[in-house]
């Protein structure tokens, strides 16, 4: 042990603690500390010097090229190293050809695998503040770069090595900001230590507080879309991903805990995972190191780092070493310093390429086999192919072939309508996907529902078929019911549907609000001066146009613009957000019974919105609300930290966003000021806890259930863990029912949708019979796990709450009707909330 405790405690002095004995280096190759000014694991380096770095080396080897792949939203460079030996780098067109030829069953046959390199990609550090990862890249850069030996002569030869040094550079450089600013001539180790404790949010995140390890599917952020296109322009034979956790664990390596597979996944994958894991033990077991495996961590969801690689032909490796959180940290091990932790990173990266070199041709041969079983396990399933769209909203469907093809998946166009199960399928606004194609198992895993698991527990969440996230037409079609005039060429680019606006009218305008980006148009229009009115009851123009409940209307008569501006204004926003605009000449039919001046229309107001962040809020939900408005419609946020609400002015504004979090240490002051500002006609949009809190103020009527016990019975003392952690409701798929009438479900057409949740708080019916529009079925459950007990809990309760204070309101949704940028299909619902919501009658 005390071995242990010093060599965990050791300060990187020198280079040669990390690198391997005995090596020959070039002295041409810049050290780390020539160009960062320090030895690695004396600081944390900034992005920048990580950039300046990678540049430095890429010019003095010739076995480096160094690839800019895109930019952060804060404009940061996206970096991915390609080494290998100077031979490889001068032919990385052709081996890469080569290489994307065992993705082609027809192609892959031909191929000599003995003389083709394996491809290993080392990602380090998804999120921002576990820095032990692109720190042990720096090193493994100047290793492979400089290295003169024969084994590394032979890896290079052998190898195409793919590094990205740091995949979350915004994240990167909030996070060694505030650890090297706390940083003293003497490291303190203590936990109390600031530097051991971010402020919110910290740095794990990207720029709008994502976690971009969830990421992968949904591709909503510029990392991770630059990220799958170079995937899948070089489908690695091994992906390695390096992450941090506690400070008082040790080091852990998939595989992870073989219950939570998921299914689609081949075993083949799984066995060469636990091959692989052999070359991290000895090489950890060579530094007396303690590690362990399969007791954690599980590879279900597709959407991490280290699981979308399986599904597409390669192997993920997890890899997990206790944090520093900063230079020095004490742990139940000892003092560990930031040195220590970084030497293990690189030791797991170096055994991952000798691994990759070892087990070359079974990695080649695995993913030319695993392809080839695609093919095979598509031409026995029932089904021939997938067909989704939207009749009303086509926006959302060319926004999901997106997705899809960025995963090499191939769609085709629809040559004419179709109608399935009542549903119709326009050919302007549907895709079909051939289930014959190499990406068969990813196809399955966007899409399939799964409501029974082989284990009750989920590292993250156990549903996410994309359909129904983005509450889409979708059906399955087999041999009988494609007809043979469907399918017509495939998609090579995705073409929106182009925004009209056919005339210039001197009357009106009309918005349908079942288009997707309908409040991006409405919000310009508000920012801009026009006045905007809204339909709660359906009517028609003289043009045989009917328009329904939440369309925008823009009346001429009443604007202080000319009608040149607005019609000018009007087709910009059209072609911008692919909306259709409708002129309309006269103030209606009177056969039709509403008209363009009835009273029935309301009068909209712009949002000034300040949303709540900051300590005790999650910044995961907080984020999404401001990736939402800000980013996606264009709605601009003032973001309220709760450590300063005492000081907010709250005139500046009329909607406050409450995400999910713990409310009970805002100020009282703060809450009494709120209450007065609600009643004066102020809106509050609130979420899952915080409408909790709102509740326990007086503000709402929402009403809890109470969560009984985990167990009536006594439970053995090992079974425990295991029967709460059952009781997670990690994040499934459930059904509820609108009321269409009412103002929150403007825009949607169908009585049922399907939402996201990942909590267990059962809202109560209220007494009042406006305050629930939206109600949880009998039989909710449509994808992913929920245990029995908390499934009794959830059936037949509400989903939402609108409560009136003073003249203000209070919307309360108990789910996350944003989750993760992907869950298009309920955005509506929130954004109904924030333009609507002051307009709601709740007596």
């Amino acid at each position: 042990m005390c071995l242990l405790v010093q060599s965990m405690s050791l300060t990187a002095e020198e280079l040669s603690y990390f690198l391997p004995e005995a090596e020959n280096y070039d002295p041409a190759i810049p050290k780390p500390q020539e160009i960062l000014g320090f030895e690695v694991g004396d600081w944390h380096p900034s992005h920048d010097q990580l950039v300046s770095y990678m540049q430095a080396i890429e010019k003095a080897s010739p076995r480096i090229k160094l690839e800019i792949t895109g930019r952060t939203h804060e404009m940061r460079p996206l970096l991915l190293l390609t080494i290998s030996s100077e031979k490889n780098i001068n032919s990385l067109d052709n081996i890469r050809e080569k290489h994307r030829m065992l993705r082609n069953p027809s192609a892959s046959d031909t191929l000599n695998l003995k003389n083709m390199p394996v491809v290993t990609w080392l990602s380090f550090s998804i999120h921002g503040n576990e820095q032990s990862g692109s720190n042990a890249a720096i090193l493994l850069a100047y290793h492979l770069a400089a290295s003169k030996s024969a084994e590394t002569d032979s890896l290079l030869n052998n190898t195409i090595i793919l590094i990205d040094p740091c995949m979350n550079p915004d994240g990167m450089q909030r996070y060694s900001a505030w650890v090297n600013m706390h940083k003293g001539k003497h490291l303190i180790a203590h936990n109390e230590h600031r530097e051991h404790w971010e402020p919110w949010p910290n740095g794990r995140t990207n720029h709008y507080w994502f976690d971009l390890n969830r990421d992968w599917l949904v591709a909503a952020h510029p990392e991770s879309k630059s990220r799958l296109q170079h995937f899948h322009k070089w489908s690695p034979n091994i992906f390695t991903d390096h992450h941090e956790m506690e400070a008082d664990n040790t080091f852990f390596f998939q595989p992870g805990i073989p219950s939570r597979n998921n299914p689609l996944t081949p075993a083949k994958t799984h066995e060469l995972c636990e091959k692989i894991a052999a070359y991290h033990a000895r090489a950890m077991e060579k530094n007396k190191r303690l590690f362990y495996a399969k007791e954690s961590f599980d590879d279900f969801y597709y959407g991490k780092s280290s699981t979308y690689p399986d599904i597409n032909a390669s192997i993920g490796i997890l890899f997990e070493q206790a944090s520093t959180r900063g230079h020095l940290r004490e742990t139940v091990h000892g003092d560990m310093s930031f040195a220590f932790t970084i030497k293990n990173q690189l030791t797991v990266a170096l055994s991952s390429l000798e691994a990759s070199n070892k087990l070359r041709l079974e990695l080649l041969s695995h993913m030319k086999n695993f392809w080839k079983e695609a093919l095979e396990l598509a031409e026995k399933d029932n089904y021939k192919a997938y067909i989704f769209g939207s009749e009303i909203d086509a926006y959302k469907a060319h926004h999901l072939a997106e997705v899809l093809m960025r995963h090499d998946i191939t769609l085709y166009r629809s040559l004419r309508d179709l109608k399935i199960a009542e549903k119709n399928f326009k050919s302007e606004s549907s895709y079909i996907i051939p289930l014959n194609q190499v990406q068969y198992r990813l196809i399955r895993a966007f899409f399939d529902r799964q409501t029974s698991f082989t284990d009750s527990l989920f590292y993250d969440i156990s549903a996410w078929a994309f359909d129904l996230a983005y509450n889409l037409d979708f059906e399955k079609l087999n041999a009988r019911n494609i007809p043979s005039d469907l399918i017509g060429l495939v998609v090579d680019t995705i073409k929106h549907t182009a925004g009209v606006l056919e005339w210039k009218s001197n009357y009106a305008y009309a918005i349908r609000w079942e288009d997707y980006k309908a409040p991006a148009a409405l919000y310009q229009l508000q920012k801009m001066g026009v006045k905007v009115k809204m339909a709660t009851k359906n009517f028609s123009d003289n043009r045989g146009n009917t328009f329904t409940q939440g369309t925008l209307l823009i009346p001429l008569g009443i604007q202080t613009l000319s009608a040149d501006d607005i019609y000018i204004q009007l087709n910009q926003l059209a072609e911008s957000h692919k909306i259709a605009v409708y002129p309309m000449e006269t103030g209606g039919e009177l056969s039709a019974g509403v008209l363009l001046g009835s009273p029935s229309f309301l009068n909209l107001k712009k949002p000034e919105i300040g949303l709540i962040c900051g300590p005790g809020i999650n910044p995961l939900e907080a984020g999404e609300i401001w990736h939402l408005l800000d980013h996606t419609f264009d709605i601009p946020v003032t973001l309220l930290s709760t450590d300063l609400l005492s000081r907010a002015d709250l005139r500046n504004f009329n909607t406050l966003l409450l995400p999910d979090g713990a409310y009970g240490n805002i100020d009282g002051d703060f809450a009494a000021k709120m209450k007065t500002w609600v009643q004066n006609g102020g809106l509050i949009i609130a979420q899952k806890r915080a409408l909790q809190w709102l509740a326990s103020l007086g503000l709402s009527d929402a009403a809890f259930k109470n969560l009984p016990s985990v167990s009536e019975n006594p439970v053995p003392y090992r079974n425990f863990s295991a029967l709460s952690g059952s009781q997670v409701i990690g994040g499934a798929i459930f059904k509820i029912t609108l009321d269409l009438s009412h103002p929150l479900a403007y825009g949607y057409r169908k009585n049922e949708i399907n939402i996201f949740r990942n909590h267990r708080l059962f809202l109560e019916k209220s007494n009042n019979p406006l305050t629930n529009p939206f109600q949880y079925t009998a039989e909710p459950l449509v994808s992913g796990y929920i245990s029995k007990q908390n499934l009794d809990l959830l059936k037949n309760t509400y989903a939402t709450s609108v409560s009136s204070y003073g003249s203000g309101k209070i919307i309360g949704f108990t789910d996350n009707h944003n989750f993760r940028a992907f869950w298009l299909g309920t955005h509506r619902l929130y954004l109904n909330a924030l333009f609507i919501g002051s307009e709601i009658r709740t007596r």
